[in-house]
């Protein structure tokens, strides 16, 4: 998959508290960063996207299978439209939403109004393979801040209980400044004790944009766990588009012979941009007529 710039996010996987639970934690600083150089982010939609770009590096990590990939699908009724991330095998991710511009005015709190940004809508998330019908669970969308729906989802549609933290600590001057995640989840089986202490771990995950500006994910589980931890894996994935000609093409093709006849007269050309990484693709007359032909 194609990199676009060096600078890459930092994963963590581990076992804690006797092995009971599985802890990610990922710093996505630079993967946030690279999604608002490219799409000219405001600070709420860096938020957002960020957010979001983070769950998917998360969920990307634990995919076992090259050929897997995961769509996660936010769409509400707010201003900032939808939300569409594609996370890979390794944590590469990629992601856009439809209205990077959107503004609104901060919460009582001080904290950018993501929920307010999305409104009421669904969750949706796409698990997708090579050679096999796709698989799909959808929520209605429990707050909008991104965090806490996820944890809804993994609940609902996964049966799985879940602690997740996510955040992007953003200015209007300076852009992004730092941006993290931690997904926690216990095993089947696992003792009251040890839930209670998980549980009690949310009031220190309230601000995890702040935390991750802060530690590295590997001194985030020590503060977290500290001597009651086994590292598992790390990983540096990135924000990545695998785009190509070959797959504009292939979406030109869909438009069928008559379409690509109306193109040819009306402009003498095509040009198609990716949404995700916002490279253009130019097709000329001749291009297009190859492609009639096939």
């Amino acid at each position: 998959m194609e990199q676009f710039f060096s600078d890459t996010g930092s994963v963590v996987h581990a076992l804690a508290c006797e092995e009971w639970a599985a802890v990610l934690l990922a710093d996505t600083a630079a993967i946030v960063r690279r999604a608002e150089q490219i799409h000219g982010l405001s600070p709420l939609a860096a938020a957002a996207l960020g957010r979001t770009l983070t769950m998917g590096t998360l969920m990307g990590v634990q995919l076992k299978d090259e050929r897997e990939r995961l769509g996660l699908d936010i769409r509400g009724e707010g201003p900032i439209g939808g939300i569409h991330v594609v996370a890979y095998p390794g944590g590469n991710v990629r992601g856009y939403v439809d209205c990077p511009e959107v503004e609104l005015p901060l919460k009582p709190n001080g904290k950018l109004d993501v929920g307010g940004a999305i409104g009421e809508g669904t969750l949706t998330v796409t698990r997708e393979r090579e050679g096999r019908p796709p698989y799909q669970g959808k929520i209605a969308l429990q707050t909008g801040e991104i965090a806490e729906d996820f944890a809804a989802y993994f609940a609902i549609s996964q049966q799985q209980p879940s602690l997740v933290a996510l955040g992007v600590s953003v200015s209007r001057e300076a852009g992004v400044l730092a941006a993290g995640g931690v997904l926690i989840q216990p095993f089947p089986g696992c003792p009251d004790d040890v839930i209670e202490r998980l549980e009690g771990l949310g009031p220190r995950l309230s601000r995890p944009g702040r935390l991750f500006a802060e530690r590295s994910p590997m001194q985030v589980l020590e503060d977290l766990f500290p001597g009651d931890y086994r590292i598992l894996a790390t990983q540096n994935p990135c924000y990545a588009c695998p785009c190509s000609k070959e797959s504009m093409e292939r979406a030109l093709r869909l438009l069928g012979r008559e379409e690509l006849g109306r193109l040819i007269e009306e402009d003498g050309q095509a040009e198609l941009t990716c949404h995700y990484c916002g490279r253009r693709y130019v097709f000329d007359e001749g291009a297009l007529r190859a492609l009639m032909q096939d």
